[in-house]
């Protein structure tokens, strides 16, 4: 590692010495970081997948996706990225929606407020899965429900273990 510094010092050193050749700083910072990246094997940032939180209290998330990030590869990435995010929680309970307002409604499901058949047909349509860590009970997995994703009515739950 201490190798790997030392490189990336005498790297710095010398590209701050080269000609500017009419490139504005900002585009050789972003080229720097993505060689630094690609040598600590960090990914970018453009290949996350983009979500919003909605609702956040302890261990407990509500978060929304694009509805084009909607499809089986995606969401498996997804899940990738928040096992990753959540490595040092013990516990982490993700509710993954693809509609802000429906994914508003998670806080009176949660009181227990009861939603009528239309509007629980809606809530079915954008709740796209769950992911949950649990280290106490061993349970670290994604759960994705199938009818929003591939458009079925089967009600299968897909599950994907880490």
């Amino acid at each position: 590692m201490k190798k790997l510094f030392i490189f990336l010092f005498l790297f710095l050193s010398v590209i701050s010495c080269m000609p500017n050749n009419n490139t504005s700083n900002q585009t050789q910072i972003i080229n720097l970081s993505s060689i630094i990246n690609k040598i600590l094997g960090k990914k970018n940032d453009s290949d996350k997948i983009k979500y919003s939180v909605i609702y956040e209290n302890k261990a407990t998330k509500v978060i929304v996706i694009s509805p084009e990030d909607k499809d089986y590869e995606k969401l498996k990435k997804l899940g990738e990225q928040l096992k990753n995010e959540n490595i040092a929680n013990k516990f982490a309970f993700i509710f993954i929606y693809d509609s802000i307002d429906v994914a508003k409604l998670f806080e009176n499901i949660s009181l227990g407020i009861r939603l009528s058949n239309e509007v629980s047909k809606i809530y079915d349509d954008h709740f796209l899965g769950t992911y949950t860590k649990n280290e106490s009970s061993g349970c670290h997995e994604l759960c994705l429900n199938s009818d929003p994703i591939f458009g079925t009515s089967d009600g299968k739950v897909m599950i994907i273990k880490y």
